[in-house]
């Protein structure tokens, strides 16, 4: 955005009045040094057009598009998504006031308070009517209302409050009764790149490419420098930067309208693109927050009387002018004040005028632009604001331009699902040490674009295809401008179904929804200024002090002071003399013999300012490098800036049940390849929106336990180097240590404590302080001690080895990844080179049998398949087996990778871990280096940590979870073993175990944990998964969640230099298209670490590993249909889609099913002798019932969820198989669908406890009530 005047330091300098600065304004005011200096030549200039197709194509009508890295290593130091200035603000503030049906209100009476209220109107773009105090609440017929509180004479609260005054429809001047109209929203941010949108709004995009089906423009082109040309572009169609074209042996295209016109002169004349849509009959609607916005900084005039029904600049006007708002409403957007930024403003304004007009055709347009103006940082904070508002409006919009905000996006689906909706930049940003950058120096040229359409149009139309065939060419703001135009004046009078290329008259642009002229689309056929170019053209590093660099630097300092000279200001601004050439880039293109560069110069102090043009012959244009907004005033080389930079420096000194039948059973085989297939031997694979409108309702991307934690602790201790000290002594304070050692699963061996900070021979240490004989102070602390290299037991000489990263969260979905990890997501597909699996199968009911799989190859489930007519496939291990013998004696993933001369290591954050839950054996001596379980005892146990220790994870203590200890332990583990392979796998369970919206705060943790070991992971297989998904709570119940429950996530990436080098990345893609299971995770493992790593990973052929059932993702799969018949899937498990109908709940059959299911389960509980514990469960209700529509063999196959009667309530879902006989069979087991908790802690066998309801729990009961 243009630069402009904020509060703080600088405000602070103009606020005293130097009279140096006043003249530099005005300096500044005439030369509008705002934008880089330029010639206009003529007010109106004819369209630019395109090559005619007889002419042959010259090295300059090419382009080459660029290829980057959205995380590159070189700019990923920068990046901080934790930045947020809303982090510490006010949540305690409480709203007094309140604006509601066009009149204001107090929300609670308060004893000695006092409120008032009064309007702003918008006088003119600079100055506002204010009226007159009313102390009684009414009505106020404003849009802008100013509400302030007094207590004792004192002024203690002020708020700004918007509303949307509706007015009578509008005729429209031209016919539009035989007009397809849809709505139309704009939402652009300032400086937003493409890559700074992907990095920072993950959430947003991932909500509008996923349920907007929304196409992301990758190549835009900027045509102006900043916010102003740009916006000219869009709203005006106007060209506001001459085009040097002699690069291409050309004429100049000079600018459409001279700096004079465009600052000096009212565009109440020009047809803007707000006229456009009230010609149309749409009510219009522009909202900025910054008073001078687009049309007037520094001191422009825009318009007079703006062609917009809704226009949001008295609220700014109110906050930034001189005699306007009160001091203390000027200060309600402060984070001190409360958690309101000026975008939820603008967001609120704009949800309001959606209300306003639910039957009304609407262009809204939204710029903002505070947020990311001045940082790299500035947009992630937002990212669940937008995404909030597009999710409530999603019903409600026809056409929306959305260029930032998620939160926006979340809140106005309703409205946004009719609409056309564009979020998008102007520009990248401009300034500071990112803009440096390679990628800084791209991404200010190349504004974010994601563009979605109304849902009425997505499959009827063919406007997505064209859309997305035109997203991987060259494109402008005056293409974005001609695609509204379509949407207004062409599209609409044929349902939006032309396709032939349309050159709009007077327009510069062609849409994205049809052909585009065919002819090269680059800078030179583009109305595209070369300097913002982002067309890739081969350059080399030439010599900076060269006499052609002196010459070239000389040459530069002369024009700018020919500027000055002849602007009249040499009484008034230095002379700028040439400092040196800070980079000379050659292109290796000549032209007619000619030379072109790209150069950046910088000048002598005081002023400092940089430069930064193409030339070869003549120069094209200059552009300053700022470094700061006031630096952009050097442009004309006042010398009051120096005064400004001088006072700039020195201010600147100053973020399952089942059954179990044998311990050994032969490896499960696929289907022959001459056996004729069924209809069970297919899988329709599921397809299905992540964010589908039964379950966004459901989810909160704000769900935040750390929300309120006390950021004012302070660790006291520390542990580093193998000792414990203290990080500050304090006065009458004593602190002291002690070790925790593993006994076994369910016990740790505590050592003494230790008063004198000195070296710990543990992982996991406890450190305690106390004042005055009363313990205050509790934190576990982790550290990796590392041990000798261990001896392989196979030769591995000739084994190209890599380290293996395993991180599993607990009920981590597919879709719940997609919606709740963006930013992880994100950074593991773009930087990473990721893998995404969608069709993981889970294949047992949870985190067991499922870790059973992936740690030993065991299939704890039966496979009933009676289904295809097919003998039950028993399971490899019998509960008994599982639960209660020590698994030493298997050979586990973690000996697997000890025999090949690994590290290893394993943290779980909960005690009671994947194979010890709710009391069985796990390892007696793990085959693991560095197993976290200590900690976890030490949290969990009854005499282990003091109770001051264990709270230290509550956020009423600090802000730190469960899952950052085992990042922690992790990071440890790389750092203890630079130089020795390792494996390593941590299971947080904690997170979304419970909940849907358990994982989101936590996207940060993980994508930082990424970034901050990106070199160690960089030579790593990387694997980001889930064991199954949320198995209970309301979600569980939805359609979606049905699935979500047996399809768990998995990203997976590969060592950097495999990446090219081999085929691993093809057959990784080809193979995430078809149905996968855990199984075949496990055995990608061990490819790489028994037979890939033999190799040099090139091998490609269908390997069968002897004893295991899985298939690894690196090479062929057998060429078989991949089915839950072919797969050690279990039916109730499986994901593939069939075709089913729903039956009755209430017939004969629906209640012969569900007795049939409830003496199943009793069943259960007679077998394993818990009668006297457990209730006798009794059918209340069948809740849904699916018959599928393939019969087998004459008989019947359902679906069904039934309900048992209280006291337990408890749920059940299966499939049954009715017979032509009539009789009722059970396919496989039968799953509880909803929590039991603590109701069958009477019983510890894990495979009952889902079938049980205490008895215990209704004496319980009883007694209580009595009580």
């Amino acid at each position: 955005m243009l630069a402009r005047i904020k509060t703080g330091p600088w405000r602070g300098i103009v606020v005293i009045g130097c009279f140096v600065t006043y003249m530099m304004i005005l300096c500044f005011t005439i030369m509008a040094p705002g934008l880089s200096p330029q010639d206009y030549f003529g007010v109106y200039q004819p369209v630019f057009g395109n090559i005619p197709d007889n002419v042959d194509l010259s090295y300059w009508d090419q382009c080459d598009l660029p290829n980057f890295d959205v995380y590159d290593d070189e700019i990923i130091t920068m990046i901080d998504p934790n930045a947020n200035p809303s982090w510490n603000c006010n949540k305690n503030f409480k709203q007094l006031t309140y604006l509601k049906g066009g009149a204001w209100g107090l929300v609670n009476k308060q004893p000695n308070v006092t409120c008032r209220a009064r309007c702003h109107w918008r006088k003119s773009d600079y100055q506002n009517i204010i009226g007159n105090w009313s102390e009684s609440p009414g009505r106020m017929n404003c849009e802008v209302v100013e509400a302030t509180c007094e207590r004792n004479k004192t002024n203690f609260y002020g708020y700004l409050h918007t509303q949307i005054l509706p007015t009578p429809p509008r005729p429209p001047k031209v016919e539009t009764k035989n007009l397809t109209q849809y709505d139309v929203t704009v939402i652009l941010l300032d400086s937003l790149s493409y890559t700074q949108a992907r990095r920072s709004l993950p959430r947003t995009i991932s909500y509008m490419s996923n349920h907007m089906d929304a196409v992301i423009f990758p190549f835009i082109n900027k045509v102006g420098d900043n916010s102003r040309p740009n916006g000219m572009a869009l709203w005006f169609g106007k060209l506001m930067e001459k085009l040097d074209r002699s690069i291409f042996e050309e004429k100049t295209v000079m600018g459409d309208w001279t700096n004079e016109y465009m600052c000096n002169v009212f565009k109440d004349n020009e047809t803007s693109m707000f006229q456009e849509f009230q010609n149309y009959g749409y009510k219009t609607f522009l909202a900025e927050d910054w008073a001078k916005g687009t049309l007037n900084y520094p001191n422009c005039k825009g318009f007079d009387k703006p062609p917009i029904d809704h226009f949001m600049r008295p609220f700014q006007i109110a906050l930034e002018g001189k005699i306007s708002a009160l001091w203390v409403t000027k200060q309600h957007l402060s984070a001190k004040t409360m958690c309101r930024e000026h975008h939820h403003t603008l967001l609120e304004y704009l949800g309001q005028f959606y209300d306003a007009y639910p039957d009304q055709k609407k262009f809204s347009w939204l710029w903002p632009s505070v947020l990311g103006h001045d940082t790299e940082n500035g947009f992630s904070h937002s990212d669940n604001d937008f995404y909030n508002f597009l999710v409530q409006h999603r019903k409600q919009v026809s056409f929306c331009f959305i260029f930032y905000f998620t939160d926006y996006f979340k809140r106005k689906a309703l409205q946004l699902e009719n609409s056309f909706v564009l979020f998008m930049g102007d520009h990248g940003l401009r300034f500071g040490s990112f803009r440096k950058t390679s990628v800084g120096s791209l991404d200010v040229n190349n504004p974010f674009l994601a563009m979605s359409i109304p849902k009425a149009l997505r499959n009827t139309t063919k406007l997505l295809d064209f859309m997305k065939a035109n997203a991987m060419n060259l494109q402008t703001h005056f293409d974005t401008r001609a695609t509204i135009l379509d949407i207004l004046k062409y599209q609409s009078a044929s349902n939006f179904t032309e396709t032939e290329v349309h050159q709009i008259p007077g327009e510069k642009g062609n849409s994205f929804f049809r052909k585009q002229p065919d002819t090269p689309r680059s800078c030179k056929t583009l109305p595209i200024p070369l300097q913002y170019c982002i067309c890739q053209f081969s350059k080399v590093n030439a010599l900076t002090y060269s006499t052609v660099a002196i010459s070239i630097g000389e040459k530069i300092s002369a024009d700018i002071n020919e500027q000055i000279t002849e602007g009249n200001f040499t009484e008034k601004c230095i002379k700028m003399e040439f400092g040196k050439v800070v980079s000379l880039l050659e292109y290796t293109e000549k032209n007619n013999e000619s030379t072109i560069y790209t150069v950046e110069v910088k000048m002598k102090p005081p002023s400092n300012a940089r430069y930064k043009f193409a030339d070869f012959t003549m120069l094209s244009r200059i552009k300053t490098v700022h470094t700061n907004r006031w630096r952009g005033i050097v442009i004309i080389g006042c010398l009051a800036t120096y005064i400004i930079i001088l006072c700039f420096t020195i201010i600147a000194l100053v973020l399952s049940p089942q059954d179990y039948y044998g311990v050994y059973q032969p490896v499960f085989g696929n289907i022959p390849i001459n056996a004729g297939l069924s209809y069970w031997d297919q899988c329709d694979l599921p397809d299905f929106d992540v964010f589908d409108d039964e379950i966004i309702t459901m989810i909160n991307p704000n769900a935040n336990p750390l929300w309120n934690c006390n950021r004012n602790f302070k660790q006291l201790t520390y542990l580093k180097g193998g000792a414990w000290g203290l990080v500050k002594k304090q006065p009458n304070v004593t602190c002291r240590a002690r070790c925790h050692l593993r006994k076994s699963d369910y016990q740790n061996i505590i050592g003494n404590w230790s008063e004198s900070p000195g070296r710990m021979n543990c992982e996991v240490v406890e450190a305690t302080c106390e004042r005055n004989k009363t313990n205050f102070y509790g934190y576990l602390h982790t550290q990796i001690l590392p041990t000798p290299p261990r001896p392989p037991k196979v030769e591995t000489k000739n084994l190209t080895q890599y380290d293996v990263t395993v991180i599993l969260l607990d009920s981590l979905s597919y879709s719940q990844a997609r919606r709740s990890l963006p930013r992880t997501i994100s950074y593991m597909s773009d930087h990473m080179d990721a893998v995404i699996f969608p069709y993981i199968n889970k294949v047992g009911d949870n985190s067991r049998p499922n870790g059973a799989a992936l740690w030993f190859g065991k299939l704890i489930e039966k496979l009933d398949r009676s289904v295809f007519e097919e003998k039950t496939v028993m399971a490899d291990w019998t509960h008994q087996y599982m639960c209660y013998v020590f698994k030493d004696n298997e050979t586990s993933m973690f000996q697997e990778f000890q025999n090949y001369g690994y590290k290893t290591l394993l943290a779980e954050d909960w005690a009671k871990g994947t194979l010890n839950y709710p009391n069985c054996k796990g390892f007696d001596k793990p085959p693991i280096d560095h197993l976290m379980r200590p900690f976890q005892l030490a949290l969990e146990g009854r005499n282990t940590a003091l109770g001051v220790t264990k709270q230290h994870l509550s956020a009423k203590t600090m802000c730190r979870e469960h899952h950052h200890t085992l990042l922690e332990y992790l990071g440890q583990f790389y750092d203890a073993y630079p130089d020795q392979k390792k494996f390593s796998w941590i299971w947080p369970s904690k997170l979304g175990h419970e909940s849907e919206n358990g994982f989101s705060h936590s996207d940060n943790d993980f994508y930082n944990f990424l970034v901050q070991h990106r070199k160690q992971l960089e030579n790593s297989f990387v694997l980001f998964m889930g064991d199954h998904g949320l198995r209970f709570g309301s979600f569980r119940k939805t359609n979606v969640g049905s699935l979500d429950v047996n399809n768990p996530f998995l990203a997976m990436s590969i060592p950097k230099a495999l990446r090219n080098t081999t085929k691993l990345l093809d057959f990784m893609k080809a193979n995430a298209m078809n149905l996968q299971t855990h199984f075949d995770t496990r055995a990608t493992i061990l490819d790489i670490l028994k037979y890939q790593s033999a190799s040099n990973f090139t091998e490609t052929e269908v390997h069968q590993i002897p004893g295991e059932k899985g298939n690894s993702f690196f090479r062929k799969q057998p060429d078989t249909s991949r089915s839950c018949k072919s797969l050690p899937i279990p039916f109730q498990y499986c994901i593939c889609q069939f075709a089913k109908v729903k039956a009755s709940t209430n017939s004969t059959v629906a209640i012969s099913i569900g007795e049939k299911i409830s003496a199943d389960i009793n069943e259960q509980i007679e077998e394993g002798n818990f009668t006297e514990k457990c209730i006798k469960m009794e059918l209340l209700k069948v809740v849904s019932l699916l018959e599928y529509t393939e019969k087998n063999n004459d008989s019947t196959i359902y679906t069904v969820e039934i309900e048992m009667r209280p006291p337990s309530d408890a749920r059940y879902k299966t499939n049954v198989k009715i017979l032509s006989t009539g009789e009722i069979k059970t396919l496989g087991m039968v799953e509880r669908s909803n929590r039991y908790g603590k109701t069958a802690n009477c019983i510890q066998s894990e495979h009952h406890r889902p079938y049980c309801y205490c008895k215990n729990n209704i004496i319980q009961k009883r007694t209580t009530k009595k009580a």
